[in-house]
């Protein structure tokens, strides 16, 4: 596998390079609700709604894929490898932005730190899975756990 990415990448970099631009387009309109929402619950709830039309949508489980590629070529490529971590805290952050505003805003979340985490570990996960199973279920059933336990927040 490592030799068929690093092959892969070698033949197409400006193909690759292109894939990953488009590739944190998406991730960015995917974590607007997150990033400049006006509140906290509701925001990440607007998120699931993003990410479930993403699922569902011509190119579902297409970022999986993308995400792959990245950690395949990070140990390989220094530029790749910076951007996945960059990716990665970016989408914690934006987590932990949307708990913090529900926290200001009275909102019963729970730590925000480890919430982000937390969140950020089950979209990697649901990720893996629409691309694993891209025909099954699993991946919606995994969402609508993480909605259901958003929602739980409130009660």
């Amino acid at each position: 596998t490592e030799i068929y990415t690093l092959s892969l990448h070698d033949a197409l970099p400006i193909s690759f390079e292109r894939v990953l631009r488009r590739y944190f387009e998406l991730a960015e309109e995917l974590m607007l609700p997150l990033r400049h929402g006006q509140a906290g619950i509701d925001d990440l709830l607007v998120f699931i709604r993003r990410f479930r039309a993403q699922l569902n949508g011509r190119n579902g489980a297409a970022g999986c894929l993308v995400a792959t590629a990245m950690n395949a070529l990070s140990g390989c490529d220094e530029d790749i490898g910076q951007l996945m971590v960059e990716h990665i805290n970016g989408r914690r952050d934006a987590f932990r932005a949307a708990l913090r505003r529900g926290r200001d805003l009275g909102e019963p979340v729970p730590d925000p730190e480890s919430t982000s985490a937390l969140l950020l570990a089950t979209t990697i996960g649901i990720f893996t899975t629409a691309r694993a199973s891209a025909a099954g279920p699993e991946a919606h059933d995994q969402l609508a756990a993480m909605e259901l336990l958003i929602n739980s927040w409130r009660h």
